[in-house]
Formats: C-alpha cells, sequence, structure tokens
C-alpha cells in the first residue's frame, strides 16, 4: 500500500462514505476502482485525484504525502515548472537540513491551485534524529561508518570541553 492509498482509505472513512457512497459521488457504477486505489493496485490520474479531494475534503498533497495537513487554504504558481522548481528546493532542504521543519506547509488559492509552500519548525532535538535516519537509511555501510565514527569523536570532544 502506498500512502495515497493509505490516506484515500482513511479519508473515506472518517467522512463515513461506504465504498458504494464513494464511487457514486465519484461517478463511477461500481467500487471495483475504489477497490484498487484503497489497496493501492493503482495510483489515481491526477484528474481523479483532484475530484476525491473535493468529494472528501482534503487536499490533494495532502493525498500525495506532500502534507499532514489535511485541508488548507491554496496557493498558485504560474507554471508546472515554477512548482517543481520550489518544490524541489524545499525537499532536498528539508530531507538533510536539521533546521527544516518536519512539516510542510501548502497554501492553496481558487481552485485548489497551489500558491505557496512553507516549511514549519519543529523541536531541533526531534528533527536531528530525523536527518541522522534520513543520512543511516540513505547512506552506504561504508559511509555510515565514516558518518558514525565522525559522530564518536564530536561527542568525545564535547566531553573533554565540558570537563574543562
Amino acid at each position: 500500500m502506498s500512502i495515497t492509498s493509505d490516506r484515500i482509505k482513511q479519508s473515506r472513512k472518517d467522512k463515513g462514505m461506504t465504498m458504494d457512497e464513494f464511487a457514486s459521488a465519484m461517478g463511477m457504477k461500481s467500487q471495483r476502482t475504489i477497490v484498487n486505489w484503497e489497496n493501492g493496485t493503482i495510483t489515481p490520474k491526477e484528474d481523479k485525484l483532484q475530484k476525491i479531494s473535493d468529494i472528501l475534503d482534503v487536499s490533494v498533497p495532502y493525498l500525495t504525502g506532500f502534507t499532514n495537513i489535511k485541508n488548507e487554504e491554496t496557493q498558485g504558481f504560474n507554471t508546472v515548472e515554477e512548482f517543481e522548481k520550489h518544490r524541489q528546493k524545499i525537499f532536498d532542504n528539508h530531507k538533510y537540513n536539521p533546521h527544516a521543519g518536519a512539516e510542510l506547509k501548502q497554501t492553496f488559492g481558487p481552485g485548489k491551485s497551489l500558491k505557496k509552500i512553507e516549511i514549519i519548525e519543529t523541536d531541533i532535538k526531534e528533527r536531528y534524529k530525523e536527518v541522522a535516519n534520513n543520512l543511516v537509511r540513505d547512506l552506504s555501510d561504508e559511509n555510515n561508518e565514516k558518518w558514525l565514527e565522525y559522530g564518536r569523536l564530536l561527542i568525545q570532544e564535547q566531553k573533554l570541553k565540558e570537563k574543562l
């Protein structure tokens, strides 16, 4: 299952809709496609994601995992390229930057067009743990060993300074 499938299923349940009711609201004759979306067998296309978000009262960025905030005011960019460039910049900084927040906030405008993305700051110690987990997951075994050794040296240096 994917984050999108999980969020579609949970949002439908939160809305109190059965699969039949959801399929009907989507204009579908059967719930087969809904079942496939919720099982992660298929991913809804962009036009369907927008309709799903409208019916379930959640944003497309929430459904796709770009934010953990279910519904927010909207914001927009002039081109897809402009949006993608801004989104990628925030994502790149967010993953390994301990000063970047743990959540991205998106603001939407008319027609639920994305206007702005910003980082919401979180507890810095928790963020350091998250960055460390990202590094451990993404670095090779050899580079993880180097990174851990560097960490040990920093701790030793810190203890020496605390003794002085």
